[in-house]
């Protein structure tokens, strides 16, 4: 691997950025995956946070990006290394944006966020760096609608909160990069897709829910072919690894092939919103 550090500091430059870049490279450099890892690489009109080279040619810029940018900002300087044919990878400095690494209800969603959240197809890439040092690693996040779900004896009360969001904290699992094309040359790192994940996880545990139904139920069985489980169970399960609004919508879309979601009597007369499904149906589904 080919080293190069012209590391410079910058009368202009705040702590924090110069933290992030150094992290940055000092990361990439450690990974070995890389054929060239260089920090502030000049570029003549402008001198890139970390450049990367990879064994088969293609050149990544990482920036990082510590204040507020406009999206403007952003797809012009993604342009810009895209004309010289360099993929892109942006990555901001959690604590100036009141992010953190784990799962976080009703909070900010900044406009310059909501622009890398629809390149990173649905995650944005986040270091929390204050001037005492680093935080952890770098890691991603996943937006999703704030919403709220109030269950009673009656009803299941839904509400969105408009212009708040969720997010849920996703795991990097190595820095290999992902190459693709959306009207930018955009990179990005192997973190899984929590939809599926989430998804796979829904239908293996209404599978199980089924065995362990017709294993303890003693009451005569039904001849209906749909078994059926409380909303409000699936969503207690599920909330605290991906929120509410991620499994409620997967249940809605139907990505996990269910049946209908609708109102019926429980055991003590009361009417709750229920998921209806068919066994057979979600064994022949695959998320693999």
């Amino acid at each position: 691997m080919i080293k190069r550090d012209n590391f410079r500091f910058y009368n202009s430059e705040s702590k924090e950025h110069q933290l992030m870049k150094k992290y940055v490279y000092d990361t990439f450099i450690a990974s070995n995956l890389y054929k060239n890892v260089a920090l502030e690489y000049d570029l003549g009109e402008r001198i890139a946070d970390v450049y990367l080279k990879l064994i088969d040619g293609k050149e990544v810029v990482v920036e990082c990006q510590h204040s507020f940018i406009t999206p403007e900002e952003i797809k012009g300087r993604t342009k810009f290394y895209n004309k010289l044919n360099m993929y892109v990878l942006w990555i901001l400095n959690g604590k100036s944006f009141k992010k953190n690494p784990r799962n976080q209800e009703k909070i900010v969603f900044y406009t310059h966020e909501k622009t890398l959240f629809y390149l990173y197809r649905e995650r944005v890439y986040y270091l929390n760096v204050s001037k005492d040092g680093i935080e952890g690693s770098i890691y991603p996040l996943y937006f999703t609608p704030y919403f709220e779900m109030n269950f009673n004896n009656f009803t299941c009360k839904k509400r969105y909160f408009k212009g708040m969001r969720s997010t849920i904290v996703g795991e990097i699992p190595n820095y290999e990069l992902v190459f693709y094309e959306n009207g930018y040359k955009i990179t990005r790192f192997k973190d899984k897709n929590l939809k599926f994940s989430c998804s796979k996880e829904m239908m293996q545990f209404l599978l199980d829910y089924h065995h362990q139904y017709n294993s303890t139920s003693k009451k005569k069985r039904s001849r209906s072919r749909l078994k059926r489980i409380p909303l409000k169970d699936i969503i207690q399960t599920f909330k605290g690894r991906y929120g509410i609004y991620l499994p409620y919508q997967i249940l809605n879309n139907r990505t996990v092939p269910i049946d209908d979601i609708k109102y019926c009597k429980d055991a003590n007369g009361f009417y709750r919103e229920y998921i209806l499904f068919d066994k057979k149906v979600l064994k022949k589904h695959s998320f693999d």
